[in-house]
């Protein structure tokens, strides 16, 4: 199931007297010529998705034509739900546009976009700097369709591989739904304990973290099939390691000071964890990293042991960009020796389909 969202944009004059945030991602110099700001709002309307725009997400956009770039601008989503510009767009009357751009999460990510001939056939988004294991919620996403109305309209009707739009004669008409998708894979991590071992004791989980051998940045080209509704917007993805190293590697996912007991129901039924992204093309290299207490089934439990599960992930190969997988992983006795009775404090936790 591919994660896709649906923001709303408006092309109309704005300003803004916050001070501009630290760390915003470059942009590529804009041809000088007069136009109307563009301004950006949310319609906070997602599709077969969980996902929240965090404050502080960073849209980066590029108004094309013909082979130039002619206007781009990068926009913060900031704590009452809008958009603030750093700096806006400019967009132009009767002007035919395709427009591309992605939701960055990095702080120190850049992103441009080229062509090797008409941006109405073709394009390359280029994102510099991005982790290749994020938390759930921090993967960046490209614009895959873009649908341009007057007035705001109740239902969107947004069509993947629609990038083009035309600017309005009249100001405050301008304004434009965008379609986005994910290029990274999502893991969630459910978990259960053999009811066998869960007689005799207690497992409490204290955190779960994803890890990548994969120890720098990277650098992602996003090739678009330009403004074609037949075939799919993306058509591939590169990935090359940057010089700079990753920050977020580990990723924790999980976190309790005291533990949780998986062995009791959780709301859900099955305890899960919430999911982690990456980029598929570093799956080989993904473990995830458990650490538990082992406590015993006295009526006042006692702390037996802390223990520590590293499990590769390599199995998820190959992961399919905008999928959501479910790995579930079950709390087992170890034997001291083959066909022995079992450890009871040194248990370990094992992948289970």
């Amino acid at each position: 199931m591919l994660w896709i969202m649906v923001l709303s944009m408006m092309m109309a004059a704005c300003s803004s007297d916050d001070d501009t945030p630290a760390n915003i991602p470059d942009v590529q110099p804009e041809i000088p010529r007069d136009g109307t700001d563009l301004s950006v709002f949310t319609r906070s309307v997602v599709v077969d998705d969980s996902y929240i725009i965090p404050e502080g997400a960073k849209l980066w956009l590029a108004l094309t034509s013909g082979t130039d770039v002619a206007s781009n601008g990068t926009y913060v989503y900031n704590s009452s739900s809008t958009w603030t510009p750093y700096p806006a767009a400019k967009v132009w009357e009767a002007q035919q546009y395709f427009l591309y751009g992605a939701l960055l999460q990095s702080d120190n990510a850049k992103c441009s976009v080229t062509t090797p001939g008409d941006f109405a056939y073709s394009a390359t988004l280029n994102i510099e700097g991005v982790e290749p294991v994020v938390a759930s919620g921090a993967d960046p996403l490209v614009i895959v369709g873009v649908q341009g109305f007057e007035t705001s309209p109740t239902e969107w009707d947004v069509k993947e591989g629609s990038f083009g739009y035309m600017g309005k004669k009249v100001e405050g008409q301008d304004n434009v739904h965008l379609l986005l998708d994910h290029l990274y894979t999502a893991l969630t991590f459910s978990f259960s304990i053999d009811p066998e071992y869960a007689i005799l004791r207690t497992i409490k989980l204290k955190t779960v973290e994803m890890i990548s051998n994969s120890a720098k940045k990277l650098n992602l080209s996003v090739a678009l099939a330009g403004n074609n509704q037949e075939v799919t917007p993306i058509t591939s993805i590169t990935s090359t390691e940057s010089s700079d190293d990753a920050a977020g590697n580990p990723v924790v996912l999980f976190s309790s000071d005291d533990g949780v007991d998986i062995s009791q129901p959780w709301p859900d039924g099955v305890p899960a964890i919430s999911s982690g992204c990456f980029i598929p093309s570093v799956a080989s290299s993904l473990s995830v990293v458990c650490t538990y207490d082992v406590y015993d089934k006295a009526s006042t439990p006692q702390l037996l042991a802390t223990r520590k599960a590293v499990n590769s992930l390599s199995a998820i190969t190959p992961a399919t960009r905008g999928q959501i997988k479910n790995i579930n992983l079950k709390v087992a006795p170890t034997y001291l020796y083959q066909l022995s009775e079992t450890d009871p404090d040194s248990p370990t936790i094992v992948i289970t389909p």
